[in-house]
């Protein structure tokens, strides 16, 4: 009888454990990820294109909605790891402006090192039914963003460029920021 209570009692506690650990994870990933809307009319798609030019040793891309110019507050869209060639796709509600912040990380989870760096806040107001191609690029030091409307193949009319400012810059897990 006793030990009979003494492996209930253990196993009630291992239940309790997993139940706090699993709604503590959760919570976490739920104020970290972008939820898309459900693909409708009134949504358009977005190709989110890696750059072939940065190859796949040492870089990280990501893209996140941003509340505004500033990242107040930054939700993982999507991202590649330092192996991953190819293009993913995700979708926007229309007809309001969309802050995105793209992020090109130097050293990767592996500890994969190149000195290729570099964060761009950009927005736009997504039109429904369009689809559009987002592209980071890393050129002679230098990085730039563009969206481009797959219809019109230039960029939305409502397309900005936004200047980097210090809340943006931001460091996801598992990878190091250098400089």
């Amino acid at each position: 009888m006793g030990k009979q209570n003494n492996t209930t009692r253990s196993v009630a506690r291992l239940k309790a454990a997993l139940l706090i650990g699993g709604l503590g994870l959760g919570l976490t990933a739920c104020e970290t990820v972008f939820v898309q809307p459900p693909e409708s009319p009134t949504t358009a798609g977005i190709d989110y294109v890696r750059d072939p030019e940065l190859g796949r040793f040492g870089t990280g891309e990501m893209v996140s909605w941003a509340s505004g110019p500033d990242c107040a507050e930054a939700l993982r869209i999507s991202s590649y790891d330092p192996m991953t060639l190819g293009s993913k796709s995700f979708r926007l509600a229309g007809g309001a402006r969309v802050h995105l912040l793209a992020d090109i990380f130097p050293v990767g989870p592996g500890g994969l090192y190149t000195n290729t760096q570099c964060v761009n806040v950009v927005s736009f107001v997504p039109e429904a039914g369009h689809n559009y191609t987002l592209v980071q690029t890393f050129t002679a030091g230098k990085c730039k963003t563009t969206v481009t409307d797959k219809a019109s193949n230039a960029p939305p009319p409502t397309f900005v460029e936004h200047p980097l400012v210090a809340t943006c810059v931001k460091t996801p897990a598992g990878y190091t920021r250098v400089g």
